[in-house]
């Protein structure tokens, strides 16, 4: 018996669609599953590896606006990257507005929201994001990219004279390396420590760019798959090229991706208003059916079954298991998980000061001595690493008193002032990423073990709360003292 399709499509739990491609079968595969409240984080991660493609992404709290959306690689969840957030935006579009030509897209990430606009071609859609402005660094020394270029198998007689790697991201830092033609085609990963390599200069990934063409490349770190359309590089790379004047920031910049993959993708990029880059690229559906599995508060046991269960939360922690300076910030944190209120702060926060980015980037201050909007932005960064840290200790068994830490002295030593208020972005929603991954993953008797800290005691539930509490004390402390002051 066939079913008309809207029905199907109606009770469809995941799509398969292939992202930045040209024609069905090409570009990059991509699963996006639907309906996803309450799934936890470990089936999040399996189901991806189930899929084997390069990304999986999934969507909870979907309305005709938009979606919140987790994006995961076959080995960890990501903060950001592009061509998951196209193609959910297209699914979005087949299943929210189906009959409408053209739609805008609001997807809540932990990096942050991405505006998203979709055009329905007939059978393919074209998507387009904005993925703000990049930041870039300075040149990498030579001394310094040479264990990379080793690792990949080059050396310095490929890349393109006149011209230095840089470290650029949009929402993930690639470190962007200017090949020649024929490097590009030898370039492959070697060896198991490229990762901590990147990691000394600020990068996640590397990029290898054929400036000619131009033609990028891009793989996990242990080189095990290749990338065929990377829509988070794709940012980056068109911004090395404006800076560098390789391309007019007047004209559309188009990427090939995915030729030695075996999966040709076509990337395009431009600069929009205020230096944003918008990326597109065509969205053509594959498939679409039901997961019979029902995830909700699913996990992952170590026999890497899956079993279910109701969804645990944290619980409130109660006097005792925080310090007592901070009882009303605690109070102020909504719900009684610490896990759901850090995940929403994960959505706000970056657009709560994306929101003041005028007055971050000229240094606005209420009075002599106080903060900055962004030393303000990076003390929450530095808190939540020693929150996080104290956590950590006290899940584990820690019985030893664990020290403070003078903030001011923190912040003054940052030199924040002369970072970019996206920099900073980019660093709180990779911090978070990197709380929650850990949260998560805690045996539910690790919540309420209890330690001494500064000299007061508390439990590893109250300290997580207390990172939550702390943020919304600032969220606070700016809109009453300084947003009065932008007139």
């Amino acid at each position: 018996m066939r079913y008309p399709e809207a029905m199907i499509v109606l009770n469809a739990t995941l799509f398969h669609v292939d992202v930045f491609a040209t024609a069905p079968l090409t570009g990059n595969g991509l699963t996006v599953f639907l309906d996803t409240d309450g799934w936890s984080h470990s089936v999040m991660q399996r189901l991806t590896r189930e899929m084997k493609q390069f990304e999986s992404i999934f969507l909870s709290d979907i309305s005709p606006a938009g979606a919140t959306a987790r994006i995961f690689t076959v080995e960890e969840e990501l903060p950001f990257a592009g061509h998951p957030v196209l193609g959910a935006a297209a699914v979005l579009h087949r299943t929210q507005a189906k009959n409408a030509e053209c739609r805008s897209w609001t997807l809540r990430l932990p990096y942050g929201a991405v505006a998203v606009t979709t055009k329905q071609l007939g059978d393919q859609y074209l998507c387009e994001m904005d993925q703000g402005t990049a930041v870039c660094g300075g040149d990498v020394a030579a001394e310094t990219l040479k264990p990379i270029l080793a690792r990949l198998g080059l050396d310095e007689a490929d890349l393109v004279s006149g011209i230095s790697a840089k470290v650029v991201s949009t929402g993930l830092p690639y470190l962007v390396v200017p090949v020649r033609p024929a490097a590009l085609a030898r370039a492959a990963i070697q060896g198991s420590n490229l990762e901590s390599l990147l990691g000394t200069m600020g990068a996640k990934f590397v990029l290898v760019l054929d400036v000619e063409r131009p033609e990028i490349r891009t793989w996990d770190n242990l080189g095990k798959v290749e990338d065929v359309a990377t829509g988070s590089a794709a940012g980056p790379a068109a911004a090395y090229l404006f800076t560098l004047g390789i391309a007019d920031r007047n004209l559309p910049v188009d990427l090939a991706q995915g030729r030695f993959a075996g999966r040709p993708s076509k990337l395009a990029v431009v600069q929009g208003k205020k230096g944003h880059l918008l990326v597109s690229g065509e969205v053509w559906p594959i498939s679409y059916g039901v997961l019979d599995l029902n995830p909700s508060g699913a996990r992952i046991s170590d026999s890497r079954s899956i079993t279910v269960e109701p969804p645990r939360k944290t619980g409130r922690p109660t006097p005792g298991e925080y310090a007592d300076y901070a009882r009303a910030d605690i109070a102020a944190v909504p719900g009684d998980d610490a896990i759901d209120a850090l995940t929403q702060l994960a959505e706000q926060t970056p657009e709560f000061f994306r929101g003041l980015a005028e007055a971050a980037e000229r240094g606005l201050t209420y009075g002599q001595g106080k903060w900055t909007i962004k030393e303000i932005l990076a003390h929450l960064v530095d808190d939540e690493r020693i929150f996080t840290y104290r956590l950590l200790c006290l899940a584990r068994g820690e019985d030893r008193e664990l020290p403070g830490f003078d903030e001011d002295r923190y912040a003054s030593h940052g030199e924040f002032k002369d970072r970019a208020l996206e920099d900073l972005l980019a660093e709180y929603s990779a911090t978070r990423v990197a709380t929650l991954t850990l949260l998560r993953g805690l045996p539910p008797a690790a919540w309420r073990r209890h330690g001494r800290v500064n000299g007061y005691d508390c439990s590893v539930r109250g300290l997580a709360f207390h990172i939550a509490g702390h943020e919304l004390h600032h969220h606070r402390i700016v809109r009453e003292r300084y947003m009065p002051l932008l007139g």
